[in-house]
């Protein structure tokens, strides 16, 4: 096994074994913004095999305060996330194969994007686009985690749904639209909730 998991390997629940089926594995991640781009570099550091980053938007100036794999060149450039993310991704790990769509996640798209995909990520701040993930979820029986966070404790549940193909989600959601995101009331990195009072 490389040296760059051993660490990882050393954990008993995952072993070598464990190594092996995360490389054999394809998640999806839905949303490229600051949850999904610390999701997809986590995932790129344990050593996925395939990751297929969908997301429509572009890097803006207003994304550098938290999504973490976003550079001012992005920015001035105008880059959609899924290849920005991607470009910086090969950097940290070479070995894994990153997939960029830069789309609408429609339920065509779904239906394209799910073939083949072992686990699915929503790190989407989007209701209508999470029904959709759940209704492909369950008539694909696919496993899905809503807005998980890998570098967090759930990193582990994250590694254990890749391993042995248990699910987050697959439920019948039924929640209001009448929700707010970071795009209306603002947000500040999830990371700096410790940093509370430097700002006060």
């Amino acid at each position: 096994m490389q040296e760059r998991y051993a660490r990882q390997v050393l954990f008993s629940r995952i072993g070598e074994m464990g190594q092996r089926k995360i490389r054999e594995k394809h998640v999806l991640l839905i949303g490229a913004g600051a949850l999904g781009a610390a999701n997809a570099e986590a995932l790129v550091r344990m050593g996925i095999g395939k990751l297929t980053i969908a997301d429509r938007d572009y890097v803006e100036w207003s994304n550098l305060q938290r999504q973490q794999l976003y550079t001012e060149e992005d920015a001035q450039q105008c880059k959609p996330k899924a290849i920005a993310a991607s470009e910086h991704l090969r950097k940290i790990n070479s070995e894994v194969e990153i997939v960029s769509v830069v789309s609408d996640v429609t339920l065509q798209e779904m239906k394209e994007l799910t073939k083949e995909v072992d686990l699915i990520l929503d790190a989407t701040d989007n209701f209508d686009t999470r029904l959709l993930i759940n209704d492909i979820s369950q008539k694909e029986n696919i496993p899905w985690k809503l807005r998980c966070n890998v570098y967090n404790s759930s990193r582990e549940n994250t590694m254990f749904s890749l391993l042995n193909g248990s699910s987050y989600g697959q439920c019948n959601m039924r929640y209001s639209r009448n929700h707010s995101t970071g795009c209306t009331n603002g947000r500040c990195s999830s990371s700096n909730r410790g940093d509370e009072n430097i700002g006060g």
